[in-house]
């Protein structure tokens, strides 16, 4: 999978890529992707803000709350 690479660039766009298919197709099985986006909000400095918007995008397109705001500083 391309979020356990070790190029935090290439997490960050497999999180960006998440967001794509939750615009596209509407659906995401949250609980495969919860733990990926989180452990990268967690652990991403320099892509954090690709994962913000990863986030927002999830979050607007699927009506969910992905991370809340406390998770997301």
């Amino acid at each position: 999978m391309l979020s356990d690479r070790a190029d935090d660039r290439i997490c960050a766009k497999a999180c960006l890529g998440l967001a794509y298919v939750a615009r596209t197709q509407g659906k995401l099985k949250k609980h495969l992707v919860k733990p990926v986006i989180l452990r990268e909000l967690r652990t991403q400095t320099e892509w954090r803000w690709r994962i913000e918007d990863a986030i927002a995008d999830i979050n607007h397109y699927l009506g969910c709350r992905l991370a809340q705001a406390s998770q997301r500083k």
